[in-house]
């Protein structure tokens, strides 16, 4: 069985609930006050592993089947808070110095390795009532780097499961659908009986217990979780400095990704300190601590090298080989389009098409769908590369479609063709989507491809539209 390389989500929970017991002597029953010390400023030094088994399920020849995958991951980064609202009216936020991001994959006995580049070491993390967006300030990241760091139950949220008042040991509360949806990476949580429980107390911590199910959605696709933990934070410290969490997974086979029957173990470690070398005031003070739309998007480049582009977070490659990539707009769970991208062979330049021609392959291509041209143009990129468009207008099954085709040289020949797929009652929701694939294709030699230092290239942009 082939498969393309797929983008999984690396399973972590890594938490920072801090607290304060004070007792309050009644008949037979004492109280503890959980409440967060946290404020923008304070440190802390987060260590996380991950092992991760379980199944995909990806559509086959014979129907749906079942693919084994081992997940074996490690975090490790000092962390400094900049924002802190527990409400999350304003949200919480952080910036983290990484020394370690790495997991080892194993997919039906192929291994592969993804690692955080050394030049995206710095990252920054929000969240908020609208989810969580993690990016770096020194670049775009990968969809893979993203992977690596935007992780389930990040280290931001573990103070958002404390309990609002004092309780006493065996006394519950529940946690808000928010908070929920938070913790377990999931876009809207549907049903929870996701709880916590003080379960004992000493001098030296407290132990809680979070256990329960819960149904959601991520990308529009259903998720069932199962999930508990405990998690010990230490009265002198004020900070949770243990924790160890079980997750199992159902979730369904979604537009752009494969279905999961997985169970994750966790392990992690909290440990306060006054300051990060790498997280100085002078250092925190001169970077962003809100993402750009720039930083947010990401940076692709295929298998077989030689070229990238960047897109927003709403794409995801779908499947993928050294000559054709097929990546997915998902848009709140709607599949909204489709971008084929044929990565062709390098020809001698006065063997490129004219725009004509590129015209005259486009409806030979589309045959009986074919419609009309709403629009056909020309122009170079600030790059110098010659641009082609043509957008078209037809129909596939019965259904209005608009495709949009483009195609791509550069001086000494190398060359790509890219199609958007649209249905037609979509049309105005995809917007200008592909523009940003046009504006920052960028065509490289094979030795450059890799960046052996670590760092991003600038890509190009649209310097001159001439339409």
């Amino acid at each position: 069985m082939c498969h393309s390389r797929i983008s999984y989500d690396v399973v972590f929970v890594v938490c920072t609930a801090v607290g304060i017991g004070s007792a309050a002597k009644g008949a037979d029953q004492t109280t503890y006050a959980l409440q967060s010390a946290c404020r923008p400023g304070h440190t802390q030094r987060v260590k996380a592993t991950l092992d991760l088994d379980g199944e995909l399920k990806v559509p086959g020849e014979k129907g749906l089947e079942s693919v084994p995958i081992r997940v074996v991951g490690n975090l490790a980064y000092d962390e400094r808070l900049v924002r802190w609202d527990p409400s999350l009216a304003q949200g919480v936020a952080s910036i983290r110095h990484y020394d370690r991001a790495d997991a080892v994959i194993e997919v039906e006995g192929t291994t592969a390795k993804r690692q955080l580049r050394q030049q995206r070491r710095l990252i920054g993390a929000e969240v908020g009532k609208q989810g969580a967006t993690l990016f770096s300030p020194q670049g775009q990241l990968t969809r893979e780097e993203l992977d690596l760091v935007d992780v389930v139950g990040n280290s931001l949220l573990f103070d958002l499961l404390l309990p609002r008042g004092p309780v006493k040991v065996g006394q519950s509360w529940e946690h808000s659908k928010e908070v929920v949806a938070l913790l377990l990476g999931l876009e809207e949580v549907a049903d929870t009986d996701l709880r916590s429980v003080l379960l004992e107390v000493n001098d030296r911590e407290a132990t809680l217990q979070l256990s329960g199910t819960t149904e959601g959605a991520i990308g529009g696709v259903t998720s069932r979780i199962a999930a508990k933990a405990k998690y010990m934070f230490d009265f002198r410290a004020k900070r949770v400095t243990r924790l160890g969490m079980a997750v199992k997974e159902q979730r369904e086979i979604g537009h752009a990704a494969p279905g999961l029957e997985v169970t994750a173990r966790l392990q992690m470690t909290i440990v306060p300190s006054r300051q990060s070398p790498h997280l100085t005031d002078r250092v925190v003070a001169e970077l962003p601590t809100t993402p750009t739309a720039e930083l947010e998007t990401l940076v692709y480049r295929p298998v077989a090298g030689g070229c990238r582009l960047a897109h927003d977070r709403r794409w995801f490659v779908a499947e993928e080989d050294p000559r054709s990539t097929v990546m997915r707009m998902i848009d709140r769970g709607e599949l909204v389009a489709q971008c084929n991208i044929a990565w062709l062979p390098r020809i001698a330049v006065e063997n490129l098409p004219t725009l004509r021609q590129f015209q005259e392959q486009v409806e030979q291509g589309l045959g009986k769908n074919f419609g009309q041209f709403v629009k056909v143009g020309q122009w170079a990129s600030g790059a110098d590369y010659r641009v082609f468009r043509a957008i078209v207008d037809g129909q596939a099954a019965e259904l209005p479609i608009r495709w949009v085709y483009y195609f791509l040289a550069d001086q000494y020949g190398h060359q790509a063709a890219l199609v958007f797929t649209v249905e037609g009652n979509l049309v105005e929701r995809f917007g200008d989507a592909d523009r940003l694939f046009i504006e920052t294709l960028s065509f490289t030699e094979e030795e450059d491809q890799a960046d052996p230092d670590g760092s991003q290239p600038d890509d190009g942009g649209l310097a001159r539209r001439n339409e």
